[in-house]
């Protein structure tokens, strides 16, 4: 037994589904390792694995031996960062000195091929600020960085220009070849088809040919030969089979036939050279564009990675000075934001972005979080309000005291939930891949049994020699549809037609303010029946106020220890609710601020019921405050003064709360939280959609009916606890319904987590407590329907890509094989066969970039 880790690893060669199926099932056979999964579009291997029984480095070496490049990624957490240094050389062991001479510094991993630095260390003994001075002292000149590398990742840079430099390499010897089979040949063809003047005998285009082919073949194409034998030792078969296999035979039936004719001076032998370097020139450039392309769908991230400054201002405060004056300092300094620590004091200017997140200290502004959340309009921030990292200042200059940095910064946190996404594989893509697994030598059989028809064809003159190309015979005429077939049958489109319309979607739902955590849930989204809703801060605004309170007269029957004047029963309300986070406690204390009241008295033996109230004792009076269910628990009867005027305030929505002291109702609170503007719309779409609404809540029956009312919700159910909503979401699912839960992610975490689609509605900077599926980052309801909007938006591109990759094989096959060979009287070459493989990969990703230009249907109403 050991502990389950999940670690992260860059891997480069990866072209096809093919690939991915190849290192996945490789993985999944490796003792220890629970799961794995293989992004296409980003490259990255995601292995769950137990790190007592095998180590990460172990997990690179395995996919290391199948051919591909590896690096882990850092997976950074609190009091992780990654420093970029210029000044690396091959030993590390100053800069891990000079690291581990500071206390708290508990690892230091240096990449010296990518300049990368990567510590962990405790952020309570040390900051980051001192490793880079103690860096900086041992003569390394270090900086942190900026989130560029996963940036740089996500573009992949490093196939990017490998691929530019294999294409660009690939033109020296593909440009001769076409000047001479396409210019010269033509133009003057019988001095280019002569044969040499001297002995032994060799054609001109041998000549000319072979060595093009030669370095193309072995040189350029030497990865397209260690892929395929680790492929093949693996029992698998990918893309780079195909390629090997097709250009391999092209080229040693060219050059057998050139070596043969050295001693037999009759013999004609045709030549496929120009298949082999054109072929393989056009893999390149497809891979060229394909890289280009996937990588364009980062942009979500570098929107993201270009909101966070560059620099800060630090402040050291001296004292707060007077009240409402801006408070002292013995100065400040210019820093780079990345060195922020936890409690630093900054200064954020007009115009300014917030380096950091953290709480106003001094100053009122308007900030624009439109980047970071979705929401369109300046928000108001005074003294005590959280500020989001990344946010624009407006107006006024503002104090704000650094809560969180780094990698627990909700830019952060955003970026790694985009990141997470794009690696976890919805259901449909794990189908694309097994597909692709086996195609590969589907493709090969056609491949055979394309040349074995077409030479028997040929050699039993059921094809009349004189429709066989000239100077080829049976072999070289049957050997042509062979390596067309391979060509041409790549699966690169199929693997791509999911993963890039997923991508792009998770990057349309984050400039809407919709983040999904993953492939699985913008599948589930799309195919939602039922819609649950939570009432609180979900349909209502959240922002409970307290619209009336009456305190029934003392019992007259009974003995009663209880406060009777107005103050002293507010100060025990006051007193009670101080000690809940509840958002109607803080509607209550705020009520009790504005009206005379006594002295609050010390609160002892609270308690908090989940879904009923709170309870305690004041001055040895036991007091407490909840609904209805509470006080019947505790035996406290309701009057019938008290019955009409709970049924008054319900039937105008609002929620009402009893205060019992000494065993008596002593008060009641009616507490009123609005309906959000755009609820109504949202249950319209929804039904509109043919999906249930639904709401829950704990609230009683008459208030939920008046909020459904407003709505527009007919099936409520009123008085649930979180047990119950967690049921109503199983007894739907039981009825067939694919249900989503619409909470705030704590309360009803229980309920988010058994739906299929759990919709955190958050503020920004709730999103690493979400424990929902979707975020929706504005907290506004109406993005409900932007994310299914954009859900089935998704689902109808990856639609469209599947018909042009399954059109496109379905199509190009059969003619590539030779099945309109008797009517046309031609064969598609190779080479054109090559082009159309290349394209057919750039297509669809272009398909899927074409889904950035999709409008939610809320959004434009």
């Amino acid at each position: 037994e050991g502990e389950v880790v999940r670690s992260l690893f860059q891997v480069s060669g990866i072209h096809c589904s093919s690939c991915i199926e190849n290192i996945q099932k490789t993985l999944r056979t490796v003792p220890g390792i629970n799961t794995a999964s293989v992004s296409l579009l980003t490259s990255v291997a995601e292995v769950e694995h137990v790190r007592g029984v095998i180590a990460d480095d172990r997990i690179g070496e395995i996919i290391s031996d199948l051919g591909y490049g590896v690096s882990r990624i850092q997976d950074a957490g609190e009091g992780t960062v990654t420093l970029l240094c210029k000044d690396l050389e091959g030993n590390s062991g100053p800069i891990r000195e000079a690291a581990f001479s500071l206390a708290g510094v508990q690892e230091c991993r240096v990449v010296v091929e990518r300049g990368e630095i990567q510590l962990t260390y405790d952020p309570s003994l040390v900051g980051i600020r001192a490793v880079v001075a103690a860096l900086g002292g041992a003569g390394f000149s270090v900086e942190p960085d900026r989130g560029q590398g996963l940036l740089d990742r996500m573009r992949m840079a490093d196939e990017v220009a490998h691929y530019r430099r294999k294409f660009l390499w690939s033109l020296v010897f593909a440009v001769p070849a076409v000047l001479y089979g396409m210019v010269l040949r033509m133009a003057f063809p019988e001095a280019m088809d002569g044969d040499l003047s001297r002995s032994p005998h060799i054609t001109l285009e041998a000549a000319i040919m072979l060595p093009l082919a030669t370095p193309m073949q072995f040189v350029l194409g030497a990865g397209f030969y260690t892929r395929s034998w680790q492929a093949l030792r693996q029992g698998a078969a990918t893309m780079d089979v195909l390629v090997c296999l097709a250009t391999t035979v092209a080229y040693a039936y060219s050059t057998g036939g050139v070596l043969f004719g050295l001693f037999h001076p009759d013999y004609q032998y045709h030549l496929f050279y120009d298949a082999s370097i054109l072929v393989m020139t056009f893999i390149f450039f497809g891979h060229y564009l394909q890289n280009v392309t996937k990588a364009s769908t980062s942009e979500a991230i570098q929107a993201l990675l270009d909101l966070q400054p560059d620099e800060a201002i630090l402040l050291s405060p001296m004292d707060k000075g007077a009240p409402g004056a801006e408070p002292a300092t013995e100065g400040q300094e210019v820093i780079p934001a990345q060195l922020l620590q936890r409690d630093d004091l900054v200064l954020v200017l007009p115009g300014g972005k917030v380096p950091a997140d953290g709480l106003v200290e001094f100053g009122e502004s308007h900030l624009d979080e439109s980047m970071m959340t979705g929401e369109s309009f300046p928000v108001r921030k005074v003294p005590g309000d959280a500020v989001i990292g990344g946010s624009l200042n407006q107006s006024g200059r503002i104090h704000v005291r650094v809560q969180r940095v780094g990698a627990q910064s909700t830019l952060s946190q955003i970026v790694k939930l985009v990141q997470d996404a794009q690696v976890q594989k919805a259901p449909v893509e794990h189908l694309a891949d097994k597909v692709a697994s086996v195609f590969v030598p589907i493709v090969i059989a056609i491949a055979v049994i394309a040349f074995l028809a077409w030479f028997v064809l040929a050699k039993t003159e059921t094809v009349p020699p004189e429709m066989l190309p000239s100077h080829t015979g049976p072999f070289g005429f049957a050997l042509l549809f062979f390596v067309t077939v391979l060509v041409i049958a790549c699966p690169c489109a199929l693997g791509l037609a999911i993963p890039t319309a997923m991508i792009v979607g998770m990057g349309l739902g984050a400039k809407y303010g919709v983040l999904f955590k993953s492939g699985e849930s913008i599948e589930a989204t799309r195919n939602l029946t039922a819609i649950v809703f939570d009432k609180t801060g979900t349909l209502t605004e959240g922002h409970p106020t307290v619209t009336s309170v009456v305190l029934p007269p003392p019992p007259r029957d009974r003995p009663y220890k209880g406060p009777t004047s107005e103050a002293g029963i507010l100060s025990v309300l006051y007193a009670m609710e101080s000690n809940s986070e509840h958002p109607v406690a803080k509607a209550v204390t705020a009520y009790c601020e504005t009206h005379e009241m006594s002295q609050p008295p010390v609160v002892e033996q609270f308690s908090a019921r989940v879904g009923m109230g709170i309870s305690g004792t004041c001055q040895g009076v036991a007091v407490l405050v909840g609904n209805r269910r509470l006080m019947e628990e505790h035996g406290v009867e309701l009057s019938y003064d008290v019955e009409q005027h709970m049924t008054s305030f319900e039937h105008d929505a609002n929620t009402v709360f009893l205060a019992a002291m000494d065993g008596v109702i002593a008060a009641l609170v009616a507490v009123s939280d609005p309906i959000k503007p755009e609820a109504p719309l949202v249950v319209r779409r929804a039904e509109s959609m043919n999906i249930q609404v639904w709401m829950l809540t704990g609230d009683n029956e008459n208030t939920a009916k008046a909020i459904g009312d407003q709505c527009g919700i007919r099936n409520i159910v009123a008085g649930a606890l979180p047990q119950h909503k967690f049921d109503k979401i199983r007894d739907l699912q039981d009825q067939g319904h694919v249900v989503a839960m619409v909470g705030d992610g704590i309360n009803d975490s229980p309920a988010l987590a058994q739906a299929n689609v759990g919709f955190s509605v958050a503020s920004g900077t709730d999103v690493a407590i979400s424990s929902g599926d979707v975020v929706l980052m504005k907290s506004k309801v109406s993005d409900v329907i932007v994310g299914i909007d954009i859900a089935k938006a998704v689902y109808q591109r990856i639609q469209v890509n599947l018909f042009f990759a399954l059109g496109y094989n379905s199509l190009a096959l059969p003619i590539a094989a030779g099945v309109l060979y008797p009517v046309i009287d031609t064969q598609m070459p190779p080479v054109l066969a090559g082009a159309l493989m290349a394209m057919s990969s750039v297509s669809v990703v272009l398909s899927s970039l074409h889904l950035k230009t999709f409008t939610p249907g809320v959004v434009s109403e």
